[in-house]
């Protein structure tokens, strides 16, 4: 139980880490470099993507699919890296398509902290739940700080200046990257670390139904 908790919590530190590097002050700096302003297209995406999830999760089983949905966000990560910049408009329309896809993945994974919480009761004979969000918070706030602190040190790196619209040409290929590739690397994580969660739709309809008839693993 110990494992599949600490494997759920890397799982979810790479998911807050590359939170942290699209959302949290990247998106700001990339649009206030690439575009002047940030719209609010990426919270309608992200808001459409969490309304699809309810169909889709229901359909298929909610790990493999998140599995395979970081995997295609990890592809399209390195598609806005190849398109070139002046192509601006392509690369914005696929940001928006990943900002769909992750708002329904993201979705999915917070509904894995119940599919943890369950878990644990149907092993242990007890129900933690203040434990597993109390760990979620600190994964949470400790994701956003390594985050931030790769962001500030991939821009300090290649010599981005803030407060200027006059960058040098290594400090566009830092924010190019940070908007590509870098967060390709924490979804190729995150999908890499799914593959050890083993509670699966499957699994998981068992869980409950024992949950259900007060029957436990021990028992």
């Amino acid at each position: 139980y110990l494992v599949l908790l600490n494997m759920f919590v890397f799982l979810y530190l790479a998911v807050v880490i590359r939170y942290a590097l699209e959302s949290r002050g990247l998106g700001d700096v990339f649009f206030f470099f690439f575009f002047r302003q940030k719209t609010a297209y990426e919270i309608s995406a992200c808001l459409v993507g969490s309304v699809l999830a309810k169909p889709f999760g229901t359909r298929f089983c909610k790990v493999r699919l998140s599995f395979w949905i970081n995997l295609l966000t990890a592809a399209l990560g390195v598609v806005c890296f190849i398109v070139p910049v002046q192509y601006w408009l392509l690369v914005l329309g696929v940001h928006i398509l990943i900002s769909i896809i992750q708002g329904g993945n993201g979705a999915l994974q917070w509904s894995m902290i119940t599919d943890v919480n369950n878990y644990g009761e149907w092993k242990t004979q007890r129900r933690i739940t203040g434990m597993n969000v109390a760990a979620n918070i600190f994964v949470i706030k400790l994701g956003v700080a390594v985050g931030g602190a790769i962001l500030g040190w991939i821009l300090a790196y290649y010599h981005y200046a803030a407060n200027t619209t006059v960058q040098p040409a290594s400090a566009v290929q830092g924010v190019v990257l940070l908007f590509t590739l870098v967060p390709s690397v924490f979804y190729v994580l995150t999908a890499v670390s799914i593959k050890f969660y083993g509670l699966t739709e499957n699994r998981m309809n068992g869980i409950v139904d024992d949950l259900k008839n007060g029957t436990f693993a021990e028992s």
